[in-house]
């Protein structure tokens, strides 16, 4: 299969790797210091359960003319969707589908503006983070994509995508349900993603507070409930099962959003708060705490700076 990976950081660059080191026809688009070191030393995953490796790969700033890529895999943080599918876009042709596994649940209806093929969409739980350039951190979690599509004839496509991420060593299969799935990882990873960039030291820390377990349980119940008016779905102990991954999810585990605020990084603020907050006000569902977290957030998200102390 030929494969573009469009973000190769810590989630492309993690089921890139494993796709290449499968044998797929892999290419990685990056920029900076990290394509320079994967194109002169190749790409290195340090893995926590001991599989580490280094793999020669082929990477560039653009895709190059030649037969188009039967998957796009789409992994760049939501604020650059736009760009980063504008720097894509020349490459996809008629048989092309992209996945994006990016965070939230909007990213998907983004990506079929503006890409013209066929795009699935798949929530994706795992710790990785890029340590260093050309150097991926898998650092555990679940390991698991679930892949889906906006309707019954994309089936078969995420059917095929999850075979060949299942063979390559992921975890991954096909969801019906993409929406539900979608908005199940939303409901944990938003309040997690909230209370690790304001200063809540790691998911354990969280875990073993019963205050702060209680605001994780109530963010969460904000999220589902916002979840259920959009027409998610979802179960009955869709907050409890929040509450069962944060007791399974690595202590010292954080968030993106943490580790981007820390850096002075921008953050995917709105698309996992500030696209709850504004869903809540449209649904007429009371979200004071998602409302409170956006709004204490928005400061540091807006001028990238302000790194915790």
């Amino acid at each position: 299969m030929r494969i573009v990976v469009m973000g190769a950081g810590g989630v492309g660059g993690y089921y890139g790797a494993l796709l290449a080191k499968a044998g797929h026809d892999v290419t990685f688009l990056a920029r900076g210091a990290h394509l320079a070191a994967l194109q002169q030393r190749g790409i290195t995953v340090e893995s926590a359960d001991g599989a580490s490796f280094t793999l020669a790969v082929k990477a560039m700033a653009r895709p190059m003319p030649g037969p188009p890529p039967d998957l796009v895999l789409f992994c760049v943080k939501t604020y650059d969707t736009a760009s980063a599918a504008e720097v894509v876009a020349p490459c996809v042709g008629p048989q092309t589908v992209a996945l994006t596994l990016q965070n939230g649940v909007s990213a998907g209806h983004e990506l079929r503006r503006l890409l013209r093929c066929p795009v699935l969409e798949g929530p994706v739980y795992v710790v990785s983070a890029l340590k260093a350039p050309g150097v991926v951190a898998f650092m555990g979690g679940r390991n698991q994509i679930f892949i889906g599509a906006e309707d019954d004839a994309g089936a078969a496509r995420a059917e095929a995508v999850a075979a060949a991420l299942r063979d390559a060593g992921a975890g991954a299969e096909y969801v019906s349900n993409v929406r539900q799935a979608l908005w199940t990882k939303l409901v944990f990873l938003g309040p997690l993603a909230a209370l690790t960039a304001l200063g809540a030291p790691s998911a354990g820390a969280i875990n073993a507070d019963d205050l702060a377990r209680a605001v994780f349980r109530a963010t969460a119940s904000e999220y589902a409930a916002a979840a259920n008016a959009s027409g998610a779905d979802l179960p009955p102990d869709a907050v409890d099962e929040a509450m069962r991954t944060l007791g399974t999810y690595p202590p010292d585990g954080t968030s993106s959003m943490a580790r981007d605020r820390q850096a002075g990084r921008p953050m995917e603020l709105e698309a996992l708060v500030g696209d709850l907050s504004r869903r809540g006000k449209q649904m007429g569902v009371p979200t004071p705490l998602a409302d409170a977290f956006y709004a204490l957030l928005r400061p540091y998200a807006a001028d990238r700076a302000a790194p915790l102390p």
